[in-house]
């Protein structure tokens, strides 16, 4: 009987932990500020991202109930689908629409291309967020704030 009781203990301890941590992965990944933020490009791999004035930016917004991404590359569309993993981890599967553009364009487009296909990690720091292949920083973006409209 003491054996039925501490194997039923058990089992209930480990199902309660296993909710837990279900609802709190569930709970972290909807409230997270990296899905439903227009993320702005800072950086693609060594290369800040400075466009001129009047230009489209270059960016990019995920949606946590579908795990789609969508934005603009600095030429063509993006979309797409990302998976979260581990406390930090993230992949990208992207494709684009393949219209040329100026080669400044494009190499801003290649190097965020290539940074999104490579990524496997992510940090948030308040307005920033930080993608990393494991231990390598490959491209920066800071949160893009939405713009009240004017009476």
């Amino acid at each position: 009987m003491k054996r039925l009781l501490y194997s039923f203990l058990i089992l209930t301890a480990a199902l309660l932990s296993f909710s837990d941590s279900s609802a709190q992965k569930k709970n972290r990944n909807k409230n997270s500020p990296l899905a439903g933020t227009n993320w702005k490009l800072a950086y693609a791999g060594n290369s800040p991202y400075n466009p001129p004035p009047g230009v489209r930016l270059v960016s990019m917004t995920l949606n946590d109930s579908t795990k789609n991404i969508t934005g603009f590359l600095g030429c063509n569309n993006l979309a797409g689908n990302y998976m979260l993993f581990g406390k930090d981890g993230i992949t990208f599967t992207v494709v684009s629409t393949k219209k040329a553009c100026t080669p400044d364009a494009m190499r801003v487009e290649n190097d965020l291309s290539t940074a999104l296909t490579d990524a496997n990690k992510y940090k948030i720091d308040g307005d920033k967020l930080a993608l990393f292949k494991d231990d390598t920083f490959v491209a920066a973006f800071i949160a893009q704030k939405e713009e009240t409209p004017h009476p």
